[in-house]
């Protein structure tokens, strides 16, 4: 009876420290508003936090402006409205990106309103850690390479444009995409409680039948 009691508590151990402890809730969308220090949420790989935003543009950062969130991408969406004149102050959006598997590029995707002649004035920076990417429309997107590979990295957008850039220049959406080194797979010590309890279980049924 003892030995069955010790192999079940090993077993009901095992599957409870291979379960992990708490994580942040799922990512939902929502909206700049919500987007406090304190906000963290995990979707897939992804779990976002310490988020910061700022804006001096002239329309400011409306506080309805959606966040969406996937697996793999945070957008901010709709920082201008369509009469807003963003002129050389920039917009700020950084915040931490922890994944499970390990991160080894990510995406900075930028669109814009407008068809005008300055249309061309609109850029973001991205810091992903210390790697920086860089889109002036109207290019759209820049791919770059996290070496070497992280799982927490700090992100830093930075969207601005020139000071004679006019109502036709305006920033419409930021995307961050992030792509992952491999599949990610249980941690090498969950795994390893999950084998001791099997090996627990194994053991009491072999001294049962002897």
């Amino acid at each position: 009876m003892t030995n069955k009691s010790l192999t079940l508590g090993v077993v009901a151990a095992a599957l409870a420290m291979a379960g992990g402890g708490a994580s942040a809730a799922p990512c939902a969308n929502t909206t700049v508003a919500a987007l406090t220090a304190a906000f963290t949420c995990t979707d897939g790989n992804l779990t976002f936090s310490d988020f910061s935003l700022s804006s001096t543009f002239s329309a400011g950062l409306p506080g309805t402006a959606p966040v969406t969130f996937t697996a793999d991408s945070v957008m901010l969406g709709r920082i201008t409205t369509d009469n807003a004149s963003l002129k050389g102050a920039p917009l700020l959006f950084d915040y931490t990106v922890t994944s499970i598997a390990p991160i080894d590029s990510a995406t900075l995707t930028q669109t814009v309103f407008g068809t005008g002649g300055n249309v061309s004035n609109p850029h973001t920076t991205t810091t992903f850690g210390g790697a920086s990417a860089t889109v002036t429309a109207p290019a759209t997107t820049n791919e770059v390479s996290i070496s070497p590979e992280a799982t927490t990295l700090r992100v830093v957008n930075t969207s601005t444009t020139n000071t004679n850039s006019g109502n036709n220049a305006r920033i419409n959406s930021l995307t961050n995409t992030y792509a992952f080194a491999h599949v990610s797979v249980p941690e090498p010590s969950s795994l390893a409680l999950f084998g001791l309890g099997l090996a627990a279980l194994a053991l009491s049924a072999r001294r049962r039948r002897s």
